[in-house]
């Protein structure tokens, strides 16, 4: 009897863990998923805008729009903006 419960419990936590290894693959696979969404419609800007707009622009863009959205506390600055606005802010 003690046999049949160990391995039970032996079963039992493997198939837990083979679950939870489901679930985290698949939530990766989502996430990736998302990030290829974004790259098709980055390439097909590129491809059929009538501006032809730069890949750099465009990813720019896109990071400013998350993160403007993101809350009220969170914003995006360019390495330019960044660095003129730790120049100010350090106190010298």
């Amino acid at each position: 009897m003690k046999i049949r419960l160990k391995i039970f419990l032996i079963l039992l936590i493997v198939s837990v863990l083979f679950i939870f290894s489901l679930q985290a693959k698949s939530k990766a696979t989502s996430d990736y998923e998302s990030i290829e969404t974004l790259m098709q419609v980055i390439t097909l800007l590129k491809e059929h805008h009538i501006y032809e707009p730069s890949v750099d622009t465009l990813v720019e863009n896109a990071l400013q729009g998350i993160l403007d959205k993101l809350d009220l506390h969170t914003t995006y600055l360019k390495v330019s903006d960044f660095e003129n606005f730790s120049s100010q802010t350090e106190g010298h």
